[in-house]
C-alpha cells in the first residue's frame, strides 16, 4: 500500500461514506419525485438511484479495505465510473420523463452510455465514463432546476447551483495540476460533502414543494422535448 500511504488513511476512507449517502438519498428524492409525478418510471428510476449508490458504495468500500486490510482490491475501485454513469443517466431520463409528462425515447440515453463505455475500452483509460457520469450528474440537477423554475421556488435553484460550483471545485481538486496529499484528499472530501450536501436539500425541498397534486405534471414547452418520444 506503499503508493497511497500519503494520500488514503482509516479516517478518509470512513469520511468518505458521508457524501456517498448524501448524494444517494438525494437522488432516491428526485426518483420518487420522477415517479410520483409519472408512474411508469419507477423502476427505471429506482434502479438508476441502485446503480449510483452500487458506484459511490464499490469506491468507498474499496478505500475501507485498502486501509484496513492492506489490500487493494482493483475491481471495486473500477466500479466507480461505469456504475456512476449508467445510473446517473437512467435517473436523467426518468426525471427528464416526469417534468415533460411522458416517457422520452431512451435510445439517445442508452447511446450516451455505449459511448462511453466504447471509449473507455478503446483508450484504456476511464475518461469518457467519468465525462458521462459528471455530465449526466450535472444535467440530472439542471433537469431539477428547471423543475424549480415551474415550480417558482427560489432555495432549491440556490442549493443545486451552489451543488453544482462545489463539483467544479472538486474536478479542479482531483486534476493532474494537484499534487493529491493527504491534506489535499481531505481538502476535496469536504467539498464534496458540501456539495452533496446541497444536492440533498435541494432535492429534498423541491420534493415538498413539487407534489401539490400529482395527477397534474407541469410539463414544459414543446421546445424543451427534442428528445421526446
Amino acid at each position: 500500500m506503499d503508493q497511497f500511504e500519503s494520500t488514503y488513511t482509516v479516517p478518509l476512507a470512513l469520511f468518505d461514506l458521508i457524501p456517498v449517502a448524501l448524494s444517494v438519498i438525494g437522488c432516491w428524492f428526485l426518483a420518487r419525485l420522477s415517479y410520483r409525478v409519472l408512474p411508469g418510471v419507477r423502476p427505471v428510476a429506482l434502479l438508476g438511484v441502485a446503480l449510483i449508490g452500487v458506484g459511490g458504495g464499490s469506491k468507498a468500500l474499496w478505500k475501507i479495505i485498502l486501509t484496513t486490510l492492506d489490500t487493494d482490491v482493483t475491481w471495486l475501485e473500477q466500479l466507480l465510473f461505469p456504475f456512476l454513469a449508467t445510473g446517473f443517466v437512467v435517473l436523467l431520463w426518468s426525471l427528464w420523463s416526469a417534468i415533460v409528462g411522458r416517457p422520452l425515447m431512451w435510445w439517445p440515453f442508452a447511446l450516451v452510455v455505449v459511448l462511453g463505455f466504447a471509449g473507455t475500452v478503446a483508450s484504456g483509460r476511464s475518461t469518457a465514463l467519468l465525462a458521462v457520469a459528471a455530465g449526466g450528474a450535472l444535467m440530472t440537477s439542471g433537469v431539477a432546476i428547471r423543475w424549480a423554475v415551474r415550480e417558482r421556488t427560489v432555495p432549491p435553484i440556490v442549493l443545486y447551483a451552489v451543488g453544482m460550483a462545489f463539483s467544479l471545485v472538486l474536478a479542479y481538486l482531483a486534476g493532474p495540476k494537484i499534487e493529491q496529499t493527504l491534506t489535499v484528499q481531505w481538502i476535496e472530501e469536504s467539498v464534496n460533502v458540501a456539495g452533496q450536501g446541497c444536492f440533498l436539500l435541494a432535492s429534498y425541498l423541491l420534493w415538498t414543494v413539487s407534489t401539490r397534486d400529482p395527477s397534474t405534471p407541469r410539463a414544459v414547452a414543446a421546445s424543451d422535448t427534442a428528445v421526446d418520444a
